[in-house]
């Protein structure tokens, strides 16, 4: 891109005409009585105006042996000005790396490294688990029995000794001293009634019971210029760059989804 620069040109853009017309026109060959368009130097020197001052706003200085400058400097200004899809941009992919934001429209690449690759690759919580090596955990955890359960009001956070007394159990009808059951005195001459506690109907409609990844969405190519983000519920699981377009990332998400109430369900907000 470059100014007009022969002698016939003046350092000083002349004054503007005013608007002869408010219908938008097109250029004509003419006929019909009707000469060829002219467009007269107002329109050249608009022109030319307009587009050095894309130059300008990229701060890219005009170059006559150089014929693409115009669309550099637009590529320029909409990375510069496109946000976290700038930021995307900025990044230069590197083998076994993972992008994150260092801040507002800021992005960096840090390392990812084949256990975490692993664990971003399993299906299931189950398989999470496994990787991280907590079967055994989780396995004491689901047989484990908590600190607020009593023995003769004893807590069971070790363990319990129940001394015998004398006599034959299978002809005793009541307990030497009456104890209390969940508050009710009891010595095994009469019945008691217990209040129910949570049903497993309850319990499994109340508590999560596993999490897993819900199958691969690609939306498409969006203009990686634009603002673009996955649903609520799904997280971004893959992005590559469209090298056969000027603009262009391919993305796939997928949704969360959590084992509740004996089925699974999609996170959507």
């Amino acid at each position: 891109m470059f100014y007009v620069d022969n002698p016939t040109g003046v350092p000083v853009m002349p004054p503007v005409a005013a608007v002869s017309s408010l219908t938008t026109l097109y250029f004509t060959e003419g006929g019909n009585g009707i000469p060829p368009t002219y467009p007269g130097p107002d329109w050249f020197n608009i022109i030319q105006s307009e587009l050095l001052e894309i130059l300008r706003q990229a701060n890219i200085t005009p170059d006559k042996n150089t014929t693409n400058q115009i669309m550099t400097a637009l590529k320029k200004l909409f990375i510069t000005n496109s946000g976290s899809v700038g930021a995307i941009a900025g990044l230069t992919g590197q083998n076994n790396t993972f992008p994150y934001f260092t801040g507002e429209d800021a992005m960096a690449l840090t390392p990812l490294s084949a256990f975490v690759r692993g664990i971003l690759g399993k299906n299931t919580a189950n398989e999470i688990i496994d990787a991280l090596s907590l079967r055994g955990t989780v396995n004491k955890a689901n047989n484990a029995v908590p600190d607020s359960r009593r023995v003769n009001g004893m807590a069971l956070s070790s363990d319990i000794t129940i001394s015998n007394i004398s006599g034959n159990a299978g002809t005793a009808t009541r307990l030497q001293m009456a104890r209390k059951i969940n508050g009710v005195p009891f010595d095994g001459s009469s019945d008691i009634t217990l209040s129910a506690g949570m049903s497993q109907h309850d319990a499994d409609a109340r508590y999560l019971q596993n999490l897993q990844r819900g199958a691969p969405v690609s939306p498409g190519k969006i203009d990686e210029y634009g603002s673009h983000e996955a649903p609520t519920g799904c997280f971004l699981t893959n992005s590559r760059h469209d090298p056969t377009t000027e603009f262009g990332v391919f993305i796939t998400y997928r949704p969360l989804q959590m084992y509740i109430n004996n089925a699974w369900r999609t996170i959507n907000g």
